[in-house]
C-alpha cells in the first residue's frame, strides 16, 4: 500500500487501540469481520464516485507475505502484497475504487521466502461468502476461463447489475441450435457452432441481419450474448436478428490473429452455410462482426478484408498490439493495415475496461486504433466501461454496442 500507511479508518483504528495496549480488539475485530464478512468497503470523505475497499488475510499458519490478484486489484504481485498489522495475524491492503465497479480475485498466500510462484498457495477469501464459480464446458470441463474455477467475487455499493443480461419471463425467447461438428474444409477440424433465430423468425419475411461471434461457447454460456440479444429485438432496440457463435478454443492463438485461412473459412464455409440454411440477408448494412480481445483483432481484420460483407465491427478489449513472431516494428499489425490503407465503408464500435489499462501496451494499441479511425475519417464510438479482460466484463457493454451499431 503507498508509503505503508493505514488508510482504512477502521484499521487506523483497530492500529491505535493495539498499540495502546488493548490486545481483545483484535478478537473483537475478527468477530465482526465473521459476522458482517470481508472486504472492508469504506466512504471516503469528501468524495462521492470513489470507496475504500480493504482486503483482509487471516492467517492462521506462518505467512511470509500474501497478495491479491484480480481485475479490480491487479496481477502485479509487486503491486498487490499485503501489510501486517503490527505482529498480528491481520494482513491487509487497500485499493481506491469507482464505486460501481465490480471483481472476482483471490489470494496468493507464500508461507517462506523466496518461494516461486508455481509453488505457492491460491486461495479463495474465506472471509468472504461471496463466490463466483466458473460455468463449465462439458466439452473441456478441467479448462476454465478465470485463473482458477472458484474465485472470490466483491461488488462495490453503486454497481448494478446490466439489465440487458438477465432473462425476463415476458420476453420472447430466440431458438439457440448447437450444431457440433461443423466442419472445415479449409482449416481441416470440425468445431461447435450455435446459431441464434430470433423468436417467430420465418423464412417468409425479409431477411435477417446476421452477427458473426468468434469465442462461441463464452458469449453464449458468460457473456450471455442471445439473452442479450432477445431483450434489444423485444424492447424494439434493434431489428430481429440472427446470430451464429463460433467456437475457437483449440487454436485460438493461431486463427484469431490475422489469420487469413481463417477469415477464408468466416466468408467461403460459414457465410455460404448460414444463407443456405437461414433467411439471411446479402445486405452488408445489416451484418456485424463481434469479437473480444483476439477476437476484437478478427473482427477488424475480417472488414478489412471484406467489406463488402461486413459493414460494422464491434471490438470489445481488442488484442490490437499483435504482430507476426520476429516483426521487429512495434505496432501491431492490425494497426499498420488501418493505416496504410483507404479508409473504408465501415463503422466501428470499440471498447475497452478501466481495469485493462495496466497492461500498457494493449491499452495504448487500442487508442491508437481509435486515433487512426479518427484520422480516417470513420464512423466510430469508443467507450471505456468499469471492468476488466474477462468474458463477465464483456457482457457490460454487448448491449450498447450492438445498439450503436443496429439500433433502430
Amino acid at each position: 500500500m503507498e508509503n505503508n500507511k493505514i488508510v482504512s479508518p477502521i484499521l487506523r483504528k483497530l492500529y491505535d487501540v493495539l498499540q495502546a495496549g488493548r490486545v481483545g480488539a483484535l478478537e473483537v475485530f475478527w468477530k465482526e469481520i465473521e459476522k458482517n464478512g470481508s472486504p472492508l468497503i469504506e466512504k471516503i470523505e469528501g468524495d462521492d464516485e470513489n470507496y475504500m475497499v480493504t482486503l483482509i488475510w487471516k492467517a492462521t499458519e506462518r505467512t511470509d507475505d500474501v497478495c491479491a490478484i484480480g481485475e479490480m486489484f491487479g496481477y502485479d504481485e509487486e503491486n498487490t502484497k499485503f501489510e501486517q498489522l503490527l505482529d498480528t495475524n491481520l494482513w491487509y491492503r487497500t485499493w481506491r475504487r469507482r464505486g460501481d465497479a465490480q471483481s472476482v480475485y483471490f489470494f496468493v498466500v507464500k508461507e517462506r521466502e523466496g518461494q516461486e510462484w508455481e509453488e505457492c498457495d491460491f486461495r479463495v477469501d474465506l472471509l468472504n461468502p461471496n463466490k463466483y464459480v466458473c460455468i463449465e464446458d462439458e466439452k473441456y470441463p478441467d479448462e476454465c476461463y478465470l485463473l482458477s474455477k472458484e474465485e472470490s467475487y466483491v461488488s462495490l455499493p453503486e454497481f448494478k447489475e446490466n439489465i440487458w443480461t438477465i432473462e425476463k419471463e415476458d420476453v420472447p425467447k430466440g431458438k439457440l441450435e448447437l450444431f457440433n461438428d461443423f466442419e472445415s474444409k479449409i482449416l481441416n477440424n470440425k468445431r461447435r457452432v450455435w446459431v441464434y433465430t430470433p423468436a417467430a423468425y420465418s423464412n417468409n419475411e425479409e431477411p435477417y441481419g446476421l452477427a458473426i461471434f468468434t469465442d462461441g461457447w463464452e458469449y453464449v454460456h458468460i457473456s450471455k450474448a442471445p439473452i442479450v440479444i432477445d431483450n434489444l429485438i423485444a424492447e424494439g432496440k434493434i431489428p430481429p436478428m440472427c446470430a451464429v457463435f463460433i467456437e475457437t478454443q483449440e487454436e485460438r492463438d493461431i486463427e484469431l490473429t490475422c489469420s487469413d485461412k481463417f477469415i477464408d473459412f468466416l466468408i467461403e464455409e460459414i457465410l455460404p452455410w448460414m444463407h443456405e440454411k437461414y433467411n439471411i440477408t446479402r445486405n452488408r448494412e445489416k451484418n456485424v462482426i463481434v469479437g473480444f480481445s483476439y477476437g476484437g483483432l478478427t473482427a477488424n481484420y475480417t472488414a478489412l478484408k471484406h467489406p463488402e460483407m461486413f459493414a460494422k465491427v464491434f471490438c470489445h478489449s481488442g488484442g490490437l498490439y499483435w504482430k507476426v513472431e520476429g516483426d521487429e516494428n512495434e505496432r501491431g499489425l492490425i494497426l499498420r493495415e488501418y493505416e496504410e490503407n483507404e479508409k473504408l465503408p465501415l463503422d466501428f464500435y470499440v471498447t475497452f475496461g478501466e481495469f485493462e489499462k495496466e497492461a500498457e501496451k494493449h491499452y495504448k494499441a487500442n487508442l491508437e486504433f481509435v486515433k487512426i479511425l479518427e484520422r480516417k475519417g470513420y464512423n466510430f464510438k469508443y467507450e471505456e466501461f468499469m471492468g476488466g479482460h474477462t468474458y463477465m466484463d464483456v457482457k457490460i457493454n454487448l448491449a450498447k454496442g450492438l445498439m450503436h451499431l443496429l439500433g433502430i
